[in-house]
């Protein structure tokens, strides 16, 4: 499984780090991050500084054609009051606009 949000953290280039990566993954599973190695903070895609489009676009261009799930860190449904439902839809306005302005026709 390929997930970027950990290389991001460390200052590794997403293109480096996708064209490495991803012709031996079998999924991806975005989640988006602040901080860096020493202070991880994990956030719902599209809450953090992950430019989505260029990622899909650089897996696209790896031919990746497995699944682009997402991840919702411990550190998140871990709170109080968590609403799965509420977080899933907040991902998809989050991703959605990131596959159409990436060209990418979802099934």
């Amino acid at each position: 499984m390929y997930d970027y949000s950990h290389f991001e953290l460390r200052g590794i280039d997403m293109a480096e780090s996708i064209k490495t990566l991803a012709p031996h993954s079998v999924f991806v599973h975005v989640k988006d991050s602040r901080g860096d190695a020493d202070n991880v903070q994990f956030l719902l895609p599209g809450d953090g500084r992950t430019n989505y489009v260029a990622y899909l676009k650089q897996l696209a261009a790896t031919r990746y054609r497995g699944d682009v799930v997402i991840e919702v860190s411990g550190q998140i449904h871990g709170r109080a009051g968590y609403d799965p439902v509420a977080a899933a839809k907040h991902c998809y306005a989050k991703l959605a606009p990131a596959f159409e302005n990436a060209g990418i026709r979802r099934s």
